[in-house]
Order: structure tokens, then sequence, then C-alpha cells
């Protein structure tokens, strides 16, 4: 079983506090946890950002922002692609089960406070699932045995009846989609885009950004080597920072 729990920061003052429970729940119940918190969602640590850009003084403004940020440095590139996973050991959530249950204390009869405390031991979802359904914790690999999201249905909450797809898979294909298109690319302009018209002129990327599904810097680094390297045809003109991807990303 591993013997580290990686989670990434937030900068949300109700999710920081509710990682910051959690934490400390792992430390008093399993101390020979290495608690790994990495920044992740974010093209630069914005509180790097504020202190060493800044001089710990608020930004207010994008174009603040973008000085502060140029002070940091450039925009890390990702990560290369996971290939392989070392084996996880039992997977069967019983015999992990077992194991917690012989650490000092178990993170189940953890006190909680903060405003989810009256949440003990309750399902709010309770009055959709069907209970029966439910089997998303009976191995940690999934009803599937392919460490994927848990679905609606292994939640016991039915079938999905949107026709958005989630996941980073699809996050990628409409990525890809998207930058096809260099032109499209590299003079898109914020304010000239219309989320409510019947064609589409926004990436569409944003929820999967917000969710984890697309890594912001992947966007980012893919996005730039095309505006880089485009030509403008005669009429086009490229799209500078703010209005551009690049500014909106870092937005």
């Amino acid at each position: 079983m591993s013997r580290r729990i990686q989670q990434r920061m937030t900068f949300i003052l109700i999710a920081r506090q509710r990682d910051e429970h959690i934490i400390s729940i792992a430390k008093r119940t399993a101390p020979q946890l290495k608690i790994i918190i990495k920044d992740g969602h974010n093209l630069l640590d914005p509180e790097l950002v504020v202190k060493k850009g800044n001089g710990g003084k608020c930004i207010s403004t994008l174009v603040a922002w973008k000085k502060a940020a140029a002070k940091v440095g450039d925009v890390p590139r990702p990560l290369p692609t996971i290939r392989w996973l070392p084996d996880p050991g039992s997977i069967l959530l019983p015999s992990i089960n077992a194991q917690s249950s012989s650490m000092n204390g178990h993170v189940g009869d953890a006190k909680m406070d903060g405003p989810f405390a009256h949440l003990k031991g309750e399902n709010v979802n309770h009055d959709i699932m069907d209970e029966a359904l439910f089997d998303c914790f009976d191995s940690i690999s999934g009803p599937q045995q392919d460490f994927a999201v848990p679905t609606l249905a292994s939640l016991g909450l039915g079938e999905a009846t949107t026709s958005i797809l989630g996941g980073e898979r699809e996050a990628l294909k409409r990525l890809e989609a998207f930058l096809l298109d260099k032109a499209r690319t590299a003079t898109f302009s914020k304010p000239a885009s219309a989320p409510t018209s019947l064609e589409p002129s926004t990436t569409q990327l944003s929820p999967y950004l917000k969710f984890g599904c697309l890594s912001v810097r992947v966007f980012y680094w893919r996005a730039k080597l095309i505006i880089d390297e485009y030509k403008p045809r005669k009429g086009e003109t490229v799209t500078k920072e703010p209005e551009n991807l690049l500014g909106q990303v870092g937005f």
C-alpha cells in the first residue's frame, strides 16, 4: 500500500479549510504517511507571483498580474504523460480498511468540525440514489479495474443523460479539434467571442479546465506554439495578450 498522499494546492478558502482538516486527520491517524502538495491547477503559483512579483501586495488587474508574473519566470512545461504505474498491491478495500483500523485511531472516527460538521454520516444524495447500485468503493481500481473516475451509475445515481462527456480523453480530443484551426487559434479574441451564439465561438474548454480534466499548462504551451509560429494572411491580425488565448488562460 502507498505511504504517500498527494493532493493539489487550492486557493479557494473553503476548499483550503477542507484540505487542512483532511491533512490534520492524516497526520494524526497515520503519521507514517508522507503528504505531498503540488500546485497543478494554475500556470504559476499565485502566492509566489504576489510575494515575489508584487512585493506581497494584492494584484487587482490582469495587466498588473502579467507584470508580476514576468518576474517569477516562464510557465513551466507540462510533465510527460505517465506510461506505467507501480504495482499498488492489494486494491480491495476490505484489506485496506483492516490496515487502517490497526493504525492509531481510525479516520472514520475522526471528529469533524467547520461548516460541514452537521453532514457527518449523512448521505445528502439519499433521495436520488439507488443504494443497491452503489459499488464505486468496493475496489480502489473501480468496477472495471481500470482506475477510471467513478460513473454516475456506480455512485447509484443512474446513467448520465447529458451529451457532454467528461474526463481527460474527451478534454484532449476537444483541445485538438479547436487547435486544428490554426487561424482561429492565433486570431482568437475573447471580447469578440459570443458564448450565446448558435455556432460556438469560444473554446468550450472551460469546464475541463475548471474540473482538472485538462492541464492548463498543456493548453497554454500547445496554443503558444501555434500562435508563435503562425504567419497571418492578408487582412489577419494575430491577437495579443490579454485578449488572446494565452491571456485568457492566464486570467
